[in-house]
């Protein structure tokens, strides 16, 4: 329960910074869901470093980005 709540916390806070320069930037919010999204789900591409199958890999990095647009939009709103 702690890792889940020290993980929400991390994930807002970065996922906050993120998408409020990205929309400073871009004045376009779908723009900043999609960058912070794709950012977390790439987070998980050193799980390929670590001697992960690709395949596998390639799926995790997906759904994250999935659950990365959904805590955006949680965010956002």
């Amino acid at each position: 329960m702690v890792k889940i709540s020290l993980f929400l916390k991390t994930y807002s806070c970065c996922t906050t910074v993120l998408l409020t320069c990205t929309l400073r930037r871009s004045n376009n919010i779908k723009f900043a869901v999609f960058i912070s999204s794709i950012t977390f789900g790439m987070g998980h591409i050193v799980n390929l470093l670590n001697g992960k199958d690709l395949i596998p890999t390639l799926l995790q990095i997906c759904y994250a980005a999935a659950i990365g647009f959904l805590f955006t939009i949680i965010i956002y709103k």
